[in-house]
């Protein structure tokens, strides 16, 4: 087996990101176009499950999109937290493993908070009912969107 020089790695490298960055702007539309999809899909799925009238509907939608935005941003924090700025564990002091615990609780708290905080919005505008079929309808549409990614995987060649 032959090896290569170090340049020359260091030269192959630069020529695979040159070439991602530039495949960037034409995957970008590609993830944009998936991620719309998906939002039709949990729209139409959600919609059909709760069986909305359109003076809930008209009520339902602001509310439930603005907490789906923030649940995404409190997404990005966790992802954030957990997978860039992931620390060592083992070369970790006992106070910097409490302080990145902490962390961690505070997102969860948060994410409880948004949770809790929907349900009350959501109880200004739905019956009750209505709103507990929208909990079994989000875990619903989870499961049927892997499925669908599953299956797709699945069917490509």
């Amino acid at each position: 087996m032959k090896l290569i020089p170090m340049n020359s790695r260091l030269t192959i490298i630069k020529c695979y990101l040159i070439a991602l960055c530039g495949l960037l702007p034409v995957l970008a539309p590609a993830q944009d176009a998936r991620q719309d999809r998906v939002e039709a899909f949990r729209i139409a799925f959600l919609t059909r499950q709760l069986d909305l009238d359109s003076k809930e509907a008209q009520e339902f939608w602001p509310v439930y999109n603005r907490y789906n935005e923030q649940m995404q941003e409190l997404g990005r924090l966790e992802r954030q937290t957990l997978t860039d700025k992931e620390p060592d564990i083992s070369s970790l002091t006992e106070e910097q493993a409490k302080a990145y615990l902490q962390k961690l609780m505070r997102l969860e708290e948060d994410r409880f908070r948004l949770k809790k905080d929907l349900v009350n919005d959501l109880q200004q505008v739905l019956p009750a009912r209505k709103i507990i079929r929208l909990q079994l309808a989000e875990q619903r549409f989870k499961r049927e969107l892997l499925q669908r990614l599953s299956q797709r995987r699945k069917n490509r060649p």
